[in-house]
């Protein structure tokens, strides 16, 4: 009986060997589940990325597209300050006053789309908000907006127009 005894432990030690080993068709079914895995995480990132990038573009789009409709609109102020600039005294007073009232509705219009009109007058120069036309000797300290030539305008936390101005040589 210690002879059957043996067999016995030597074949429950060979079973257990045998279930030990891996089965080739599991280990490929696993490693082409971890690969489709891999695809399947890596097509979601690209699906991911692709769509952020699409939603930035139409922004992008939007937001030249505004631009340019902006700039016609600040063409057409510039207009009006030259219209309001000239002497109103004659009896055009009801003329002009129907002039400052649009005018003052199209900046209101503006201000509500995030437009400003920059403050220059008198702040140094700075290349990124100003576009310098000229440079004339003034008493002003060196390098200081003298004059605006025309104005320039943000929208919200950038630059739609630089403005056009003079600069004191100094």
């Amino acid at each position: 009986m210690t002879e059957e005894k043996k067999e016995m432990n030597i074949e429950s030690t060979m079973s257990e060997k045998e279930t030990d080993l891996p089965d080739p068709g599991i280990m490929t079914l696993e490693k082409e589940l971890r690969e489709t895995r891999d695809k399947w995480m890596r097509v979601a990132a690209e699906l991911d990325n692709t769509r952020k990038r699409a939603a930035k573009d139409k922004q992008m789009a939007v937001r030249i597209t505004t631009d340019s409709i902006l700039l016609d609109f600040l063409e057409t102020l510039d207009n009006f300050d030259r219209a309001l600039a000239t002497d109103s005294s004659d009896n055009h007073g009801e003329f002009a006053k129907g002039v400052q009232l649009i005018h003052q509705q199209l900046i209101d219009t503006l201000a509500r789309r995030g437009v400003k009109e920059m403050e220059v007058s008198g702040e140094p120069f700075d290349p990124d908000l100003h576009e310098a036309m000229m440079q004339v000797d003034s008493d002003q300290a060196e390098n200081r907006v003298v004059d605006v030539v025309q104005k320039g305008y943000v929208i919200y936390d950038r630059v739609l127009r630089h403005a056009r101005v003079t600069v004191a040589k100094g």
